[in-house]
């Protein structure tokens, strides 16, 4: 829908030969619709593995369901479930069919190991579009001595962005508290993330409007849904140089991971040490990226002060961040370095997961790349996805009926082992602060 910004007087008059029509005036009036903000969060959410992936979710009490993009389900790499199950949206004439669906674990406190709000997400190529449509100036007295930016539940609300996730009502009433404050025309949602932003912009005028409420049928299987789960998918297998004793074929699904494998096929070499050393595969512009600095500082000093609420977790996360350091893992910035431009470094937010019941990992340490820059892009989205390097569970426990005996075994810090060039370093800087025994930046 495309409004005019302003009312407009139009004159028409009709020209022929034959024909002598007198002029006349007709008068249309547009009404000027204001921008409108959504409520928009950032919660973290599990993968498969039970590492937290940090989703940007809308809040949308007008929903029946909860619906999560193609694009953030592959980062989870969970497992798609069939579902018979058509939307029927705002205006819509036809109803639109989804992917799958797929049980999602949001964790409530990072601090504190508490059950997941767990619901089930409907899986659509498209949830909805960049929120807000456009860059909004923050408004005045947003921020204060007791309202500070880390109390934000999305602290780039304000920038263009992708949305992963629409939270509807049958979450909704788990995450949001009920309390609200007020600030001219915007509301101040209480969530237990934190504050959400909502409502209109009155110095602001859109041509975009998102109307939302979904609801949720059932139908019988769709025939073309059922062939597009059953497609394969397109392969291809790496080029690999057949003298190499230590390269192994690899099957890659799209073009994607072939980009990345060869990639890392053509750049990685080995040190004097015996080591990989390789180059950061960058398939987006890495011109796009934003300021990263501001948030990710914030962040952090936000999650200081709540481990310092909790000296037995801060004791344990100290521990863990300077293993990096003693490992060689990580490295002091030089100063002269401090001051790159954001297309040449980017500073990655760190969390921890704390699970009393562990008999050996009690805490773990998230690196969260996907954390978006100032221009509501992030690291993760211009870096190429490689091809899965493990075996399906199908295939393994196949093989378990052919053999005798398995081993099995586990590989510490394997990862780490991978070095990246100087250049690559500077996209993993992270901060230290009191956690790295002094106030600085470190890159791994």
């Amino acid at each position: 829908m495309e409004l005019l910004p302003k009312s407009q007087t139009f004159s028409t008059r009709h020209v022929g030969a034959t024909h002598n029509v007198p002029k006349r005036i007709v008068a249309q009036t547009y009404h000027v619709m204001p921008l409108v903000v959504l409520a928009t969060i950032n919660i973290p959410v599990y993968d498969v593995d039970g590492d937290m992936i940090i989703a940007r979710a809308l809040l949308d009490s007008g929903s029946t369901a909860t619906f999560i993009t193609e694009r953030f389900f592959k980062k989870l790499k969970v497992v798609r479930c069939f579902c018979k199950v058509q939307v029927n949206t705002v205006g819509a004439n036809v109803a639109q069919c989804v992917n799958g669906c797929v049980p999602l674990r949001i964790r409530k406190n990072l601090l504190v190991d508490e059950d997941p709000i767990c619901v089930d997400a409907l899986i659509m190529s498209k949830v909805v579009g960049i929120l807000p449509p456009a860059a909004i100036d923050l408004p005045a007295g947003i921020y204060n001595d007791s309202r500070r930016l880390e109390d934000f539940a999305d602290e780039l609300w304000n920038v263009p962005n992708h949305v992963d996730l629409l939270l509807g009502a049958d979450v909704y009433h788990s995450i949001v508290t009920g309390d609200s404050v007020t600030l001219g025309t915007l509301s101040l949602i209480g969530t237990i993330f934190g504050l959400a932003v909502s409502g209109p912009i009155s110095t602001s005028v859109t041509s975009h409007i998102n109307a939302h409420g979904t609801q949720t049928s059932s139908i019988a299987m769709d025939m073309e849904l059922f062939w597009k789960i059953e497609e394969v998918p397109d392969i291809r297998i790496a080029d690999y140089d057949q003298e190499s004793s230590h390269q192994s074929r690899v099957i890659c699904r799209s073009a994607e991971e072939d980009f990345a494998e060869q990639h890392y096929l053509k750049t990685s070499v080995l040190n004097s040490d015996g080591r990989i050393v390789t180059t950061l595969p960058f398939i987006g512009d890495v011109m796009s990226l934003g300021n990263s600095e501001r948030s990710s500082k914030n962040r952090f000093l936000n999650l200081e002060k709540k481990l310092e609420k909790s000296p037995v977790t801060y004791k344990l996360y100290r521990e863990f961040m300077n293993e990096f350091l003693d490992l060689s893992h990580m490295e002091l910035v030089p100063d002269s370095e401090l001051s790159l431009p954001p297309s040449k470094c980017y500073y990655i937010p760190h969390h921890c997961v704390f699970k009393d019941e562990s008999t050996t990992t009690k805490l773990r340490v998230v690196f969260d790349a996907s954390a978006s820059t100032s221009s509501g892009v992030s690291l993760n989205d211009i870096l190429a996805a490689g091809p899965k390097l493990q075996d399906d569970l199908f295939h393994i426990l196949v093989r378990f009926r052919f053999k005798r005996v398995a081993i099995t075994g586990d590989v510490a810090k394997m990862y780490r082992q991978v070095l990246l060039d100087n250049k690559g370093k500077d996209f993993h800087r992270v901060f230290g602060g009191k956690i790295l025994r002094s106030h600085c930046v470190y890159t791994g």
